[in-house]
């Protein structure tokens, strides 16, 4: 096919393949179907971690989890957890159970959870080993490991932060 100059002398035309804005259009439908098609394999392919199935339970366990914060509150408790390495240093201040359990729980991810028991050293304070942790901002639990009637709930960025000092939410 041939096209006319302004002065009435026939030019070449490109053939349609060759035109930039042929392929803008094409382009907006092809990138549409590959995000959709990666949304669906990312929908399919990971779990809901955060779903819950009974809405009504969870919802009594909160009265409890506040009656916990509030008795931690009463007792005046506070403690910092410090990450040491592979070491996890826990100074409690108030009551001293025999053990205390802590609860390392990643903010989306159930798999990566981690709970570690801890003694008491001679000087006081608790120590256990502490596992290799992904990059995450944990949420830090502490809580007696007979009767947890209490507990103790903070945050730390790892990696980054080395310590995090927690005291009683306030419900």
């Amino acid at each position: 096919m041939q096209e006319l100059t302004m002065s009435g002398t026939p030019t070449p035309s490109k053939p349609w393949y060759r035109h930039f804005w042929v392929w803008f259009v094409i382009a907006i439908p092809v990138s549409a179907m590959v995000m959709g098609f990666t949304t669906l394999y990312y929908a399919v392919s990971t779990s809901d971690g955060l779903v819950v199935d009974d809405y009504y339970r969870q919802g009594l366990a909160i009265n409890r989890t506040l009656d916990r914060d509030r008795r931690a509150a009463e007792l005046g408790l506070s403690a910092r957890v410090d990450f040491l390495g592979e070491q996890l240093r826990v100074v409690l201040q108030g009551v001293r159970p025999e053990q205390l359990h802590v609860r390392l729980l990643h903010p989306t991810l159930a798999h990566h959870d981690v709970d570690i028991l801890v003694w008491p050293e001679a000087d006081g304070t608790y120590r256990a080993t502490l596992p290799e942790l992904v990059p995450a901002s944990w949420y830090v639990l502490v809580e007696p490991a007979e009767r947890a009637e209490w507990r103790l709930l903070g945050r730390i960025r790892i990696p980054g932060e080395r310590s995090v000092e927690i005291a009683p939410s306030k419900p």
